[in-house]
């Protein structure tokens, strides 16, 4: 009896297991939650690439979604900007990109957003789009299936994200910026 008890317990066991195996995705995916940045801890922070020409500090200033948002200077440098190291590589299952920003300097400043496939940065491999932002906040809400490669040939492709970027392209004097909610819907 005490045999067949532990006959038992163990094919339950390996029953459990097949079944979290299963319901495991591939290693490459990674949550819906896994870009989705409010700036409410600094641990979020250590999810960007820090380059030289880039301050990023957290900020009780200009928050649209709970008490901070994240203040970025860009100085000179090729290209600073936002550029998070942990994405879904998949936003097939997406259909909108949101981001709050709020400039608050007295001129308009034009940042791009940059998106490319598998990590490739040839021009025909992403998209690039401008956005111009006039003194004062703003709401982006981008339709993903409103992009299109920066050479025109097609839509982008969004099953296989390799890079996901916002900056300013050599910005010639400081450029103070608030971003705040920055995810996929």
């Amino acid at each position: 009896m005490r045999r067949l008890d532990v006959k038992l317990r163990f094919a339950v066991l390996v029953f459990l297991a097949g079944l979290l195996l299963a319901a495991c995705k591939d290693g490459d995916d990674q949550p819906r939650w896994a870009f989705d940045y409010d700036f409410e801890s600094d641990a979020e922070l250590d999810r960007f690439v820090w380059r030289c020409g880039e301050v990023f500090e957290r900020s009780q200033d200009f928050a649209t979604h709970g008490d901070y948002s994240l203040r970025i200077e860009l100085k000179n440098g090729p290209d600073p900007g936002l550029k998070p190291t942990q994405f879904p590589k998949d936003w097939s299952t997406f259909s909108m990109l949101h981001f709050d920003v709020m400039n608050p300097g007295d001129d308009s400043v034009r940042i791009y957003l940059k998106i490319a496939d598998r990590r490739e940065t040839q021009y025909e491999q992403r998209v690039e789009v401008p956005l111009e932002l006039a003194p004062g906040a703003r709401h982006f809400a981008i339709a993903l299936d409103s992009l299109r490669y920066t050479t025109g040939n097609g839509i982008f492709e969004r099953e296989h994200v390799g890079l996901f970027k916002i900056y300013a392209a050599q910005p010639k004097e400081k450029i103070v910026l608030y971003f705040d909610r920055l995810y996929l819907e």
